[in-house]
């Protein structure tokens, strides 16, 4: 069996093909990774992809090749937390546009008490 470092020795020497072995090895891994702290299961497959490319992208900062796999759990962990605090954003953004826009939107029993309450306003002032 390949080891992890003699994998990663073949794809920093210009064999990018042999990270497919590495990918088939630690699949299940981030796949699991992804789905403990994410349960939007919709965007699971992104964020493991994701995984993968920046790895694949950092391959050569790794300082010990014999530890890919907890180095990996470390980037799967931090994609899945960069995007629940992309998504926590999103979503407090949605809910803040979403309140903005009913607040400036009074509600119709609010707005025929505004009516009458001016209409009784106008006709007392023109009894004066």
């Amino acid at each position: 069996m390949t080891t992890d470092a003699q994998i990663i020795t073949s794809v920093l020497t210009g064999d990018g093909s042999a990270f497919a072995a590495l990918v088939d090895r630690y699949l299940a891994m981030v796949r699991a990774l992804c789905a403990s702290h994410v349960r939007d299961t919709s965007v699971h497959d992104d964020l493991v992809q994701e995984t993968f490319t920046n790895s694949y992208l950092k391959l050569a900062s790794l300082r010990k090749p014999d530890r890919f796999g907890p180095w990996l759990a470390t980037i799967a962990r931090n994609t899945c937390v960069t995007w629940l605090r992309k998504e926590s954003r999103r979503i407090r953004t949605q809910d803040a546009v979403a309140a903005s826009a009913s607040a400036a939107t009074p509600h119709p029993v609010e707005s025929s008490v505004r009516e009458e309450l001016y209409q009784f306003v106008q006709e007392e002032i023109a009894h004066l």
